[in-house]
C-alpha cells in the first residue's frame, strides 16, 4: 500500500511545529507530473491567502505530496470550512475535478506524538502494531528515534486515524541523506537485531521525498 507524510511525512519545513496534518497523495497521469506540481502550487497559494500552511513533496517514483499544517483539530475544521466558502479555492477545486492530471491515491489526517527537527528530504515508514502492541510500538519508535537523531536524522513521530506509526526521518538535503545511508549504525542495528526476535509491529510502506 502507498501512504505519506509521510510522513512525510513534517516531513515538511513546518512539521516540527504543526499537531495536525492532512497529507493527500496523487499520482501523475501519464505526462501530468508538470501539470499536478504547477496545480499544487497554485493551490498553495490559494491557501496561503487563506491564512493557512501547505508544503509540497514529490518522492523518488514522482508521486505529489499535499501536505497542510495545523495547530490542533479545531484549526483544521475551521481551515477546511473556511476554504470550502473561498472563491478562489472553490473555483480551482472545479477547474481541477474537470480536468485532473493525477489521481489521489491516499489521505491521511495524521497528530503529532513526538516532534522533530526540520529538512528538505525525508524518508517515512509507516508501522501497523501487532494486535495489542501498539504502547510498544510507540515506545520502540521513540527509542529508535533517540538512536536515529544521536547519527545525525531528525526524527517526527506521528499516528494516523488507524492508529499506524508514521516515523519520519528529516535530512537537510541530499547529501546528508545520502552520507546517513552510507554511514554505519551499530547501534540501531542492535536494536532492531532485539525488535524482531519479539516483533511489535508491521513496516507497511516506506517512501523518500523532497520538499519541492
Amino acid at each position: 500500500m502507498r501512504v505519506l507524510l509521510a510522513i512525510v511525512l513534517t516531513l515538511l519545513t513546518s512539521l516540527a511545529s504543526a499537531q495536525v496534518l492532512e497529507v493527500n497523495l496523487w499520482k501523475p497521469q501519464m505526462g501530468g507530473a508538470a501539470g499536478t506540481l504547477a496545480a499544487a502550487k497554485e493551490a498553495q497559494a490559494i491557501i496561503a491567502k487563506a491564512e493557512g500552511n501547505a508544503s509540497i513533496g514529490v518522492d523518488l517514483d514522482g508521486t505529489l505530496h499535499f501536505v497542510t499544517t495545523h495547530e490542533n483539530w479545531a484549526e483544521w475544521a475551521a481551515q477546511t470550512a473556511k476554504l470550502e466558502k473561498n472563491d478562489s479555492w472553490t473555483s480551482f477545486i472545479a477547474k481541477w475535478s474537470a480536468d485532473p492530471s493525477a489521481e489521489l491515491i491516499e489521505n491521511y489526517l495524521l497528530n503529532t506524538q513526538v516532534a522533530g527537527g526540520e529538512g528538505d528530504v525525508y524518508q517515512v515508514f509507516i508501522w501497523e502494531a501487532e494486535l495489542g502492541r501498539a504502547p510498544d510500538m510507540f515506545q520502540a519508535g521513540v527509542q529508535a528515534k533517540a538512536l536515529h537523531e544521536k547519527d545525525g536524522a531528525a526524527v517526527t513521530i506521528l499516528t494516523d486515524q488507524m492508529n499506524r506509526m508514521h516515523y519520519v526521518m528529516n535530512f537537510a538535503n541530499w547529501d546528508a541523506w545520502a552520507k546517513f545511508q552510507d554511514a554505519d549504525h551499530p547501534e540501531f542495528e542492535a536494536f532492531m537485531q532485539k525488535q524482531q526476535q519479539d516483533p511489535t509491529a508491521r513496516l507497511i510502506s516506506v517512501y523518500t521525498a523532497s520538499n519541492q
